[in-house]
């Protein structure tokens, strides 16, 4: 923004004060707090649909019919006394909404996409910051939502917090031009936010109809008062000054209190900080890293921001899995501004080995049973020993639980230390049990009827298996449901009928034993204080406290993200791979949502739910299968992000030839793409490489090693059109002698159709002495050059 044109905006800005419009707008911004309700209102809908989001634009527009929104307010708020409440407030008041979206309706949305907005705009109300509201609008952006830009959800966001989100659409043009404001609508929301200050208005409605109403000429402006300098290129200029993180900050804020005379500290620190993540982001799309002296202020983004499902998809060498990487560390609230490549993977490798990051690919033999749980055979502990079966849980549910035990542990209530404690008794009980045994002896425990039951041993699972004296029929106590009662029922003698409150609990299993078993148990006394602060817990332990968990306990809990990344995802039997997964991964599937879904697993008969706190990003690549012929039902789960060739980076920007890499690299991808089409093109990272000192060597080395056994897949050795790509230079007629080379006498009626026939090469001048210099003429030839 232009800081010089302030004066004649404040100038301006005192003569509409004294208009009728401006009273006009102070009286009208009442509504506000009936948008706020209604928007709030509408967000309880479950799900959320487009009808629900077309409701909000006809019902806040300006000059809105009573009919119209009254039916939409209908549609909108099933409760008939909140509606009423509205209702009344709305024709108090007298005044309508005072904004227009320039669209009627939103209706081409998918339920994921439907599901983001809601997130987007429940973030809003709790918004303190200008830092969090750029950051949640950015972010929003990123996802580039169709029918839903800035003149859509601006005014929205306006009616949520009026005092901190500007209206942005095109009435606001001309405003917008005359200060030489960046258009993006973070960036306009720390414009009007020095402008709110400057006025001194409370709100940026009055702003916004000030923009409406008086018309400004930016072409005049600009060229009489010249452009500022943009946050890019500042950020550019000082990117290229210093070198230091701390230094360029410095420079930030030495321009803020000298050059442009703002003494307000928190906000020049405010602003510094938005132009060092702008050097940032400059620094990290040329490939250069900016050194710290200290660690990073940048604000970590929340992770309900993320979708919790995503696939990356595009043609091989776009970095899809290279983003993963990043991607993962962001939804986990990693700053990885600045860090070098190496510090990024470092730290990937130091999550995926606490358990928080999981990673997979998928191929044509995975399955359900490695994905979910399946029936493994566990290896004997010694020569002899039968082989155990055993139900081994699969890669995503071993997250699922990890993912659960993190929210369970924030628990207010003692039911997570209560489980462990009582598996550390119940361990201690089994290994009790199990010495008794081997040295011959009866192990009886007594029943609430008074009498007694056998145990007969300790099953493979670490079950104990219950037998009653004389008797013939034995009976499985297991872990899992022994948890349960012990969570239920604080006292076993208080008990009238066990058959049928045990029943309520666990089932139909036999109460009798399930009595005796843990009324031993809790008859152990601990033979030392249980250590319950920075103890490391066991994954079947962690298992037992998930088992444990209720519905409730997942409402309104952000337990700490888990990310499980699937590469090359479309490879496998997404159908087979996932079950019940295709359904249990939505959004507003995951437990502690209002359509929380719950499945029993086909092996262990346990049910299962995926926590809202697990975060899955998947690959594809559209050269190995096209995105239209993936699984539909995995296409409406997940939220997808194209990954193509970039041109712009810094590492292409080396020549071959006298033609920069990228523009090699574009000229491939087009006639690709005139050929086949753009899941078929080649990725930008087959032209980078780590020796910048000598890049020709390993453009040659690249280029026959990846990018033409690339196009001969692609084109199933269809040479003719691979030289339509990379013209005669790299691929030549083989010659033919009718005399030598000629077929073997046999009488064969189109036999002289083949003599005419055309055979391609490839020519490869790796090995030839010049093969340099006929390498660098054929890319001349494949840019059309004309070669004399």
């Amino acid at each position: 923004m232009n800081k010089l044109k302030i004066p004649e905006f404040i100038a301006l800005f005192e003569e509409f004060k004294k208009s009728e419009d401006y009273a006009f707008r102070i009286k009208q911004s009442e509504f506000t707090v009936i948008a706020k309700e209604i928007i709030e209102e509408t967000l309880r809908n479950e799900p959320l649909t487009n009808g629900h989001l077309t409701g909000l634009i006809q019902m806040l527009k300006a000059d809105t019919s009573p009919e119209s929104f009254i039916k939409y307010l209908s549609l909108n708020i099933p409760d008939k006394n909140k509606r009423e409440s509205i209702l009344q407030k709305k024709n108090q008041l007298g005044y309508t909404g005072y904004t227009g979206a320039g669209k009627a309706a939103i209706r081409v949305l998918s339920p994921t996409q439907l599901s983001n907005v809601k997130i987007f705009l429940k973030e809003a109300f709790k918004i303190l910051t200008i830092t969090q509201a750029k950051n949640l609008t950015d972010n929003f952006d990123d996802l580039n939502i169709p029918e839903l830009k800035q003149g859509i959800y601006s005014p929205w966001l306006h009616y949520i917090k009026p005092d901190l989100f500007p209206i942005i659409n095109n009435s606001h043009n001309d405003l917008l031009q005359w200060f030489g404001m960046d258009r993006k609508y973070s960036s306009c929301i720390d414009d009007f936010s020095e402008l709110k200050k400057v006025t001194g208005e409370s709100q940026l409605g009055t702003l916004d109809f000030f923009a409406f109403k008086v018309k400004l000429n930016p072409v005049a402006s600009s060229k009489k008062h010249g452009r500022s300098e943009s946050n890019e290129d500042l950020a550019d200029r000082l990117l290229r000054e210093n070198a230091n993180e701390e230094s360029i900050l410095e420079s930030f804020r030495n321009i803020y209190k000298v050059k442009k005379n703002i003494t307000d500290e928190r906000f020049v620190e405010e602003r510094a900080g938005a132009y060092m993540r702008q050097a940032k982001r400059k620094a990290l799309k040329s490939g250069k890293v900016l050194p710290s002296d200290q660690p990073s202020k940048t604000t970590v983004l929340s992770t309900d921001y993320f979708p919790k499902n995503v696939i990356l998809y595009g043609p091989p060498g776009t970095g899809k899995t290279y983003n993963t990487i990043n991607k993962a560390l962001e939804i986990l609230g990693e700053n990885i501004d600045g860090k070098s490549r190496q510090e990024i993977k470092d730290l990937f490798d130091l999550k995926m080995k606490e358990g928080q990051i999981a990673f997979t690919t998928f191929h044509q033999s995975m399955s359900y049973e490695d994905f979910v749980e399946g029936i493994k055979p566990i290896e004997p502990e010694k020569e002899g020993d039968p082989v155990v079966y055993r139900i081994e849980l699969g890669v995503f549910r071993i997250l699922c639980v990890e993912a659960s035990f993190a929210i369970a542990q924030l628990r207010d209530d003692n039911t997570t230390k209560q489980v462990l404690d009582f598996s550390i008794l119940y361990d201690k009980f089994v290994e009790d049990i199990e010495e008794r045994l081997l040295n011959g002896q009866q192990v009886k425990l007594e029943t609430k009827a008074g009498g007694t039951v056998m145990v007969e041993n300790i099953s493979q699972q670490n079950n104990i298996i219950i037998k009653h004296h004389e008797g013939t029929r034995t009976y499985t106590v297991s872990k899992a449901r022994l948890n349960k009662l012990q969570s239920s029922i604080a006292d076993l003698e208080d008990l009238n009928n066990i058959n049928n409150q045990f029943r309520a609990i666990i089932g139909g299993s036999n109460s009798s034993a399930y009595w005796s078993v843990l009324n031993a148990i809790r008859k152990i006394k601990p033979t030392g204080p249980i250590i319950r602060e920075n103890r490391t817990y066991t994954f079947d332990e962690k298992k037992e406290v998930v088992n444990s968990l209720t519905k409730s306990d997942y409402k309104n809990i952000n337990g700490k993200p888990f990310v499980l990344i699937i590469d090359e995802i479309n490879r496998g039997n997404v159908s087979q791979i996932f079950g019940e997964l295709i359904t249990l991964i939505e959004e507003d599937k995951r437990l502690g949502k209002c359509e929380a879904l719950e499945a029993v697993l086909p092996y262990s008969k346990e049910p299962f739910g995926v926590p809202p706190n697990l975060y899955v990003i998947g690959t594809m690549n559209t050269a190995d299968r096209s995105v239209e012929a993936i699984d539909t039902a995995l296409r409406r789960r997940f939220c997808f992000e194209e990954k193509s060739p970039k041109y712009d980076l810094k590492e292409l920007e080396y020549t071959l030839s006298g033609y920069k890499a990228s523009s090699i690299l574009e000229t491939i991808n087009k006639r690709i793409e005139k050929l086949l089409d753009k899941d078929h093109t080649i990725g930008h990272s087959y032209f980078i490489f780590k020796d910048v000192q000598n890049p020709t060597k390993s453009f040659i080395n690249s280029f026959y090693k990846n990018i033409i056994p690339l196009l001969q897949e692609y084109f199933f050795g269809d040479y003719g059109k691979i030289g339509l790509i990379l013209g005669q230079g790299f691929v030549s007629k083989k010659e033919w002698n009718l005399n030598s080379d000629s077929f073997a006498e046999f009488e064969y009626e189109s036999a002289s159709e083949f003599e005419d026939r055309s055979v391609y090469k490839i020519n490869d001048y790796r090995s030839e002495i010049d093969g340099s210099d006929k390498f660098l003429n054929a890319i001349r030839i494949l840019m059309n050059e004309k070669i004399e």
